[in-house]
């Protein structure tokens, strides 16, 4: 049978055949491998061996090469009495086959099947192969195997109707079941022994490529590194060289100016002098009249020559004066790190009330509106009430101002604890701010 197998095979090969069909001569030699590990007491290396058979014969691209190839596989099958498993491949070529409309392999591969059916006497499905073959001998005009194929069949009908001895049967059917099952053991620990090889192949594989990627990745932070590195080194001597350069010049100009520095600083200083000097001249020229006024005012308010509200502006204004004056004054002190608080506790809001109140009706007057935000009812805290006055009133002088007619001003006061209680106090205009 192995020589036969071998002959035809050649035949097809090099084309002696109707049809152009070719097998790989790996799948033979793997099916003569095979047999040679069967007979020689190694079942379990056949399997494995007719397996990657199998598995090369249904790789192959070309349906004709598939099914020559599972037709050799299934002969071989056969020599080894696998019957199940010969059935399979017949069944996988017969599929093809009738794809691609070959009629004569068709014919032929019912006619394996049904053969492989009356062996283990299983009459009805044999009848039922060689039936599916009796339409296309018909079309061929094979009256001689058509002749052939009926008796096959009538031969089937004859001994399911007849039957065969009950003992003969029964150990007939044992025997071939019993063999079968060792051999679908065979198949199936081979089977599943490809399997866990080819997981473990996997693994290994999926093992190699973490491993591959984890290099390609330490050697690309390597090199990142290393450049980064480069370029760090680059910059610092770069760097250093620049500032090299940059303190000669500045020392070269910190000797060169040296003396201009001090001789503008002795100037300053005398200009300081002068401003101080000048401020505390003018502050008391201006006290000196601004106190004679206020005595004239103050006699006009207990005569009849002068209205009360006339005079309580002339008051107001030189008391604004007044303050302007003290402001002056108040520069100087702080200037020289006098200045000094009056502190007192009290309502701030209140008082901040007390100050918004006469802001509002200028406000008003001048189509603008004045609102006072985000405070309490209540803030009891210290404050300079006459150095608070002197903020709030230039603040708001100024937000009056350079703030457009129908706009907006804001004052706002929220708390910020520090490490004593601080009050921040705003004013939001939308005007052009402070020249």
């Amino acid at each position: 049978m192995k020589h036969l197998a071998v002959i035809y095979f050649m035949v097809c090969t090099f084309g002696l055949l109707a049809e152009d069909r070719k097998e790989p001569f790996s799948i033979l030699h793997l099916c003569e491998k095979g047999v040679d590990h069967y007979t020689s007491g190694t079942p379990d290396s056949a399997v494995q061996v007719f397996l990657r058979a199998e598995f090369l014969a249904f790789q192959l691209l070309e349906p004709l090469q598939q099914a020559f190839s599972l037709e050799t596989i299934g002969r071989y099958y056969q020599q080894l009495e696998f019957h199940s498993q010969a059935l399979g491949v017949y069944e996988s070529a017969l599929s093809i086959r009738e794809a691609i409309g070959d009629t004569v392999h068709v014919i032929r591969l019912l006619d394996n099947l049904a053969g492989i059916h009356f062996e283990f006497q299983d009459f009805e499905r044999a009848a039922h192969y060689w039936q599916k073959a009796k339409p296309l001998l018909e079309q061929r005009r094979g009256l001689e195997q058509l002749r052939a194929v009926q008796e096959k069949i009538d031969s089937c009908f004859q001994l399911q109707q007849q039957g065969m001895p009950e003992d003969m049967m029964v150990g007939q059917a044992y025997s071939k079941a019993m063999k079968q099952q060792e051999i679908d053991h065979l198949f199936e620990k081979a089977l599943l022994k490809m399997d866990l090889e080819e997981e473990k192949k996997n693994l290994e594989y999926t093992l190699e490529l973490k491993k591959e990627k984890a290099l390609l990745q330490s050697t690309f932070f390597l090199l990142i590194l290393a450049a980064l590195l480069l370029i760090s080194l680059f910059f610092f001597f770069q760097m250093k060289r620049r500032a090299n350069e940059a303190l000669s010049r500045l020392n070269q100009e910190i000797s060169s100016q040296k003396e201009l520095l001090e001789s503008q600083n002795n100037k300053l200083e005398e200009l300081d002098r002068m401003k101080s000097h000048f401020f505390t001249n003018i502050s008391h020229e201006f006290r000196t009249p601004l106190t004679i006024i206020e005595g004239a005012v103050h006699e006009m308010r207990h005569s009849n020559g002068a209205s009360p509200k006339a005079l309580e502006v002339i008051a107001r204004n030189n008391n604004n004066l007044l303050l302007l004056v003290n402001q002056i004054l108040d520069l100087r002190k702080l200037e020289a790190g006098k200045m000094k608080l009056d502190l007192v506790q009290g309502d701030l809001i209140s008082f901040l009330n007390y100050l918004l109140e006469s802001f509002y009706t200028l406000a008003a007057s001048q189509n603008k509106k004045l609102h006072f935000l985000d405070h309490g009812p209540s803030l009891v805290m210290d404050y300079d009430p006459e150095k608070l006055q002197q903020i709030v009133s230039n603040l708001l002088s100024n937000a009056l101002k350079y703030t457009p007619e129908g706009k907006d001003i804001y004052v706002m006061v929220h708390r910020e604890p520090r490490d004593k209680e601080h009050l921040i106090l705003t004013v939001k205009d939308t005007g052009i701010g402070i020249p």
